[in-house]
């Protein structure tokens, strides 16, 4: 996890769980990175692959305690913003809400000499009266990854988390492809369709040439941008098939 502001993650980081082979966490990367759009695109691909080849998805959001409190109300949003963009609707999000956890970092264990606890966290999210709010506040846990805060039971141990995440709801493999959504800014849109004009016009030079193997490695590049589920690839991969 970065520690500023950059994105840092690129290919989603997995790791297996050591106590159990056929369950393995993964980092993805951030929604809306502000690395550019290739960067974007290739998140957005390397996302939607990892998805393809789990048989089970449990979603767990990362978010800093300053961002709920901060910029009236502004961040707060940003957090809502990351859960439409990756359940596609606060419908899909509050079916599914026993697979998800919201989990706050760099909290402090005390504001004015009292302990920080769950229910303050809770009360933050609960002020901004929205119905993406209102779902993820009964999903917050408080977590500081060196367990300073264990002897305030609402800071999870890292125990605790792998324990609390065993027991979620688990989104079935057919339903989370169909699920989660690409996130693609209207920047990553505009570059992703230039993309696939050059390899759409580079195809189309290599058949002319009779180059069949530089035609092939083309429609390759086109084939894999299909992963992304945008409407537009689907189009110009269908148009020129």
């Amino acid at each position: 996890i970065g520690h500023g502001r950059q994105s840092r993650t690129f290919m989603p980081q997995i790791v297996s769980d050591p106590d159990n082979s056929n369950k393995v966490y993964c980092d993805c990367p951030g929604f809306a990175g502000n690395r550019g759009a290739e960067i974007n695109i290739a998140n957005a691909i390397n996302t939607s692959r990892v998805l393809q080849q789990a048989r089970g998805v449990k979603a767990v959001f990362l978010a800093e305690y300053a961002d709920l409190i901060g910029s009236r109300g502004n961040n707060t949003r940003t957090l809502e913003d990351m859960c439409h963009q990756l359940f596609g609707s606060t419908d899909n999000l509050r079916r599914h809400q026993n697979s998800v956890l919201l989990g706050i970092t760099k909290a402090p264990f005390y504001e004015d000499d009292e302990p920080v606890t769950r229910n303050i966290v809770q009360s933050l999210l609960i002020l901004e009266n929205t119905p993406t709010a209102q779902i993820l506040a009964d999903r917050i846990f408080l977590f500081d990854p060196l367990n300073r805060g264990s002897n305030n039971p609402d800071f999870w141990s890292i125990e605790r988390c792998r324990t609390e995440i065993d027991r979620l709801d688990s989104i079935p493999q057919r339903e989370a492809t169909t699920l989660f959504q690409t996130v693609l800014t209207g920047d990553d849109q505009t570059k992703l369709k230039h993309i696939m004009r050059e390899q759409v016009s580079a195809l189309a030079a290599s058949l002319d040439r009779d180059d069949y193997q530089a035609a092939g490695s083309h429609w390759q590049s086109l084939t894999r941008l299909r992963v992304i589920g945008n409407a537009e690839v689907e189009k110009m991969v269908r148009e020129h098939a």
